[in-house]
């Protein structure tokens, strides 16, 4: 069994795997996916904590609404 330290970093990494530059991902696909894919349950203020440290370092484009969710900004590493 995997310690609650281990779950945050393997749950980050697996988030930053889903954001692509093509199509916004929802706080609850994020969710189903954490849970089907790697066996991590959380609860949304998790995912909105996880994609603020994600976006300390990679720019996120965050749309609310219906059909709202977080996606990669295009941007230049230089």
């Amino acid at each position: 069994r995997q310690s609650q330290r281990e779950n945050g970093k393997i749950r980050v990494l697996a988030i930053e795997r889903m954001l692509t530059k093509d199509r916004y991902i929802s706080s609850g696909e994020i969710l189903q996916r954490l849970k089907d894919r790697h066996g991590i349950t959380c609860d949304r203020k998790t995912i909105y904590d996880d994609m603020y440290a994600i976006n300390r370092i990679i720019p996120l484009e965050v749309k609310t609404g219906a059909n709202g969710g977080y996606r990669i900004m295009e941007f230049d590493w230089e």
